[in-house]
């Protein structure tokens, strides 16, 4: 009995599950069975563009201007395909390849290399296609090979073509007074039956109070508390600050919204709930604070390296950057807007200069040597001069700290260093208190140096397998 493999793959939805996906792989699954084939594995890619190179093919695809021209205009972030990498990894033996219809296995780009090397590949190893829609293509005849071409660009040509007539009829309606895609706006729902837009009575007073207090001035700290406290339940997690800017930015809860041109235009499926004079003073005094706040250049900015690697061990939530008493601080964001006590033994400050206690880029500069591991030799010699010297150069330490390490989980009692080299462990760090000030004692520090020292000397003997440790805390 001869062999196949299935292939199916879906350009948008969820990465964990898609139902065409699951039809896909049935139908292609009956077609086997009726053409009496053995399957012998299935493959599948989920949210990703047929245009995209499978996984392994990473220099071909960059030498495709064509298809980094493509990739550049789009949003989504996958430029390669697992499932079919792993596919073409075990065509040995396999006779066919199962899909729904071509376009799953590749959709044609303008002058890219994607489908003639996908193709030269399937017939140096004579696997044929099989397709639910369409029937046996055979790619090593070359009159099949050039209608399969054919259709594939006429078919491109065609998508083109549609999707930039549905581009005009949009614009059309939006330039008219229309939402062409409906409303995403927070608290207001789209009726399409009535082609209307309506506010979710619920939502209705929060909307409504956060136009009233930024009119009257009210600073947005107090905004965000009271919001979280007499309505936190409306949201998903918090209501943040950038919350706040999303909702008082949208027009349409006035009744207008912007054209194609940028200009502001009265929405015909509804009115609004706010006064466009008042919508126009909120932009003003929010652009006056902007403004206001804005640091000159030069002035005002903090070097903060830990930036995005600190998270919240009680609630998950990053932390956010703080000034405690002219000092940088940082904390858990979500649980200062809702009150959570459980996050408010997190907040950690980054320097100290108290003689028994050390911050945070005391604590993490032991484990810099861990980023060592797979640097060039001129790079090596670069940062092993630099960790010897007291005060290293910036651009040095952020260097090795992200590649050293893949976050910090800061929690109330002690502090967690994540690897990111796998197979390392590292001692959790407790945290001591003094007076008003928690830190770390320095033989903490020292002892967290001593492990980091035997691992990378470890490391050293054995690169290719580091050993599990986990000193006690």
């Amino acid at each position: 009995m001869e062999k196949a493999v299935i292939y199916a793959r879906q350009s948008s939805g969820s990465d964990d599950y898609s139902e065409s996906v699951a039809v896909q792989i049935r139908n292609c699954r009956h077609l086997a069975e009726h053409s009496k084939l053995k399957v012998v594995a299935v493959f599948q890619d989920l949210n990703v563009s047929g245009k995209t190179y499978p996984e392994g093919w990473e220099a071909l695809a960059s030498s495709d201007h064509a298809f980094q021209s493509w990739f550049a205009m789009q949003t989504g972030s996958k430029s390669s395909r697992r499932g079919l990498g792993e596919l073409f990894q075990t065509l040995a033996g396999v006779n066919y390849i199962i899909v729904d219809d071509i376009t799953r296995l590749y959709r044609p780009l303008s002058r890219s290399f994607l489908e003639a090397a996908v193709n030269q590949y399937l017939i140096e190893r004579s696997v044929r296609i099989l397709q639910v829609k369409g029937g046996m293509l055979d790619l090593n005849q070359f009159d099949q090979q050039l209608i399969t071409m054919l259709k594939n660009q006429i078919n491109d040509e065609q998508i083109a073509k549609q999707r930039q007539r549905s581009i005009e009829v949009l614009n059309r309606l939006r330039d008219s007074g229309f939402m062409p895609t409906g409303v995403t706006a927070w608290g207001l729902r789209y009726l399409p039956v009535r082609k209307r837009i309506a506010v979710d009575p619920v939502k209705l007073p929060v909307i409504r109070y956060l136009f009233d207090r930024v009119d009257a001035g009210d600073s947005y700290n107090q905004i965000v508390h009271e919001v979280n406290a007499r309505w936190g339940h409306l949201f998903r997690t918090c209501f943040w600050e950038k919350s706040l800017y999303q909702i008082t930015s949208r027009p349409i809860y006035a009744g207008y919204q912007y054209n194609t041109a940028g200009e502001l235009i009265k929405n015909r499926q509804w009115d609004g709930v706010v006064s466009l004079e008042q919508f126009q003073r909120v932009q003003e005094i929010m652009a006056k604070r902007r403004e206001e706040g804005a640091c000159p250049k030069g002035r005002g900015h903090h070097w903060m390296p830990l930036s995005g690697l600190l998270v919240c061990g009680a609630c998950g939530s990053r932390l956010v950057s703080c000034v405690d008493d002219g000092r940088i601080a940082y904390r858990c964001k979500r649980g200062y807007f809702r009150g959570d006590n459980s996050c408010r033994g997190t907040r950690i400050m980054v320097d100290y200069d108290k003689p028994k206690l050390v911050g945070l880029l005391q604590l993490v500069r032991p484990v810099l040597p861990l980023g060592l591991a797979g640097a060039s030799e001129g790079e090596r010699c670069l940062f092993l001069g630099e960790l010897r010297k007291r005060k290293m150069a910036r651009d040095v330490f952020e260097t090795l700290l992200t590649r050293a390490l893949v976050r910090i989980e800061v929690y109330s009692g002690f502090v967690r260093l994540v690897p990111r080299r796998e197979g390392v462990l590292l001692p959790d760090v407790p945290r001591f208190k003094l007076g008003r000030y928690t830190g770390f004692a320095r033989s903490e520090l020292a002892r967290l140096r001593r492990h980091v020292r035997a691992l990378t000397e470890r490391a050293a003997r054995t690169p290719e397998a580091p050993e599990k440790t986990r000193a006690s805390a």
